[in-house]
């Protein structure tokens, strides 16, 4: 791949970098994250749209191409690993109960948008008793695997609703 120009192949974008087989694209010195589970599906990169959408919500953590990979990346592959320390500030007793009935009602809900997510957010929130940051958080920690990226209702948005739900679900089942 030539300076400047954008390849994908194997489920893998580089962005003017060099590439091997058993490596991640370099550039500058810095490794931009690599997927080793299953591949994104192929359209989330011919998708011009769906990139759109996460430019702008990563724009303002962007500096050099390297940053549009590094933060781009939770969009198109879920967590592999989830960060200990957020895991350990988030995850209690009661957290994976919270967390279930949640998902039990954003399976429900047809209008997948950021204002339709907040407003179950606050809904089940406020049904419940839960405090937001008793959801919130673990919720990160599942769609993310980290405390980093936009605001989860507009990273929900944008994966949608049966990403949001699977990265739920397989979270659910690792932090077991």
């Amino acid at each position: 791949v030539g300076s400047g120009q954008w390849a994908v192949g194997s489920g893998q974008l580089a962005v003017g970098s060099e590439q091997t087989e058993n490596t991640a694209p370099r550039h500058h010195g810095t490794t931009v994250p690599r997927h080793h589970g299953t591949s994104a599906p192929r359209h989330l990169f011919s998708d011009p749209e769906y990139a759109r959408r996460v430019v702008s919500l990563i724009k303002d953590r962007l500096t050099l191409i390297p940053d549009l990979l590094t933060n781009a990346h939770l969009f198109y592959f879920p967590p592999e690993a989830y960060d200990n320390q957020l895991k350990e500030k988030a995850w209690k007793a009661d957290t994976r109960q919270i967390v279930t009935g949640f998902k039990e009602e954003a399976e429900k809900l047809e209008n997948w948008t950021s204002e339709s997510i907040h407003q179950l957010v606050q809904e089940f929130t406020s049904s419940t008793g839960v405090k937001m940051g008793q959801l919130m958080m673990p919720l990160r920690l599942l769609i993310v695997g980290s405390n980093q990226g936009p605001g989860i209702m507009e990273i929900a948005e944008v994966i949608g609703k049966e990403d949001f739900l699977r990265r739920i679900e397989t979270g659910l089942l690792t932090l077991e």
